[in-house]
């Protein structure tokens, strides 16, 4: 109930005019409020930063806001303004994002991921981050490490929701460690059918489970898993510039040899207005950074795709 949240929240901001936590639950119910246009929300969230300038939290929200809308400029400085004033481990893991998904930096994606808090470095969103740091690369231990630091053998997050063993069996994969790859596979698989007894419809667990059946050579029952996947899908495809390209839409069509449906989602996902510089920038960093997309490289339309507009 979005419009009594937002009376109790200015009631809030009336009684307490100094508490900067009234003010930044405001600007994230208009957000979440698909009447109140964009343009208003950010206004709102940038004068509760201006208002708050040494409210790290307030500085974050401002930056995770312009995360959202596609301005990643903005949303960097604003990151800068948050770490100024407090290590924050998630505004950290964004700058971490940021340096790997649309620059291709490594040295600095390991740099910022060496700067969050010891304490912290086991979550999971900073597991997820130091994983996919040692897959786009080759410290390929350093991924193996930060997923050994998790005691769960499930993972939801942001940008992932599936087994620990499937992010583990991909990451020995590409390191040329094909048999004990097949094992993480394996436990991957049987913890999705174990969820898929409970929540059938699950087009995540699907999408998991493709993934895991690709690891595996079941290439069939991979190509019918993925198809209630790709049937959920919302069209015009858009390219997540901070989703999980490895076990999205494009590289799994590709790996099962529906190059058709691939080059379509490309031409969609280049062409979309969401984030639209940013993640046709992202699209072709992914492409070049995935060892498994060595075979595909050639190819004309993706390596037309490839190419740094003037």
């Amino acid at each position: 109930n979005l419009d009594r949240a937002r009376e109790y929240l200015e009631k809030a901001i009336r009684l307490r005019p100094d508490e900067a936590y009234y003010y930044r639950h405001r600007d994230n119910a208009l957000f979440a409020d698909a009447r109140v246009p964009t343009a208003d929300a950010i206004a709102s969230a940038e004068k509760t930063a201006e208002r708050f300038p040494r409210d790290a939290l307030a500085q974050y929200e401002l930056a995770r806001h312009y995360r959202d809308v596609g301005r990643i400029d903005d949303c960097e400085r604003a990151i800068d303004r948050t770490l100024a004033i407090e290590p924050i481990a998630n505004a950290i893991v964004w700058k971490a994002r940021i340096a790997l998904v649309v620059r291709g930096d490594f040295a600095e994606t390991k740099a910022l991921l060496d700067r969050v808090p010891p304490r912290m470095r086991a979550l999971e969103r900073v597991v997820i981050s130091r994983w996919h740091y040692a897959i786009s690369g080759t410290d390929h231990e350093e991924g193996v490490a930060a997923l050994r630091s998790l005691t769960s053998t499930w993972i939801e997050d942001f940008s992932y929701v599936g087994p620990k063993a499937l992010l583990m069996a991909v990451l020995l994969e590409v390191s040329g460690k094909r048999e004990s790859a097949r094992l993480h596979y394996e436990v991957a698989l049987q913890e999705i059918r174990m969820r898929q007894s409970r929540a059938a419809a699950d087009v995540g667990l699907r999408n998991a489970e493709s993934w895991a059946l690709i690891g595996l050579g079941r290439r069939e029952e991979a190509r019918a898993a993925s198809q209630v996947v790709m049937e959920s899908l919302v069209r015009p495809y858009a390219y997540d510039l901070f989703g999980n390209w490895w076990f999205s839409a494009i590289p799994r069509c590709l790996l099962l040899g529906d190059r058709e449906a691939a080059g379509q989602l490309i031409r969609e996902a280049v062409g979309s207005t969401r984030r639209r510089a940013a993640g046709a920038a992202a699209l072709r960093n992914a492409l070049k950074l995935d060892p498994r997309m060595a075979p595909f490289r050639a190819d004309p339309e993706i390596a037309a795709l490839l190419v740094e507009p003037e």
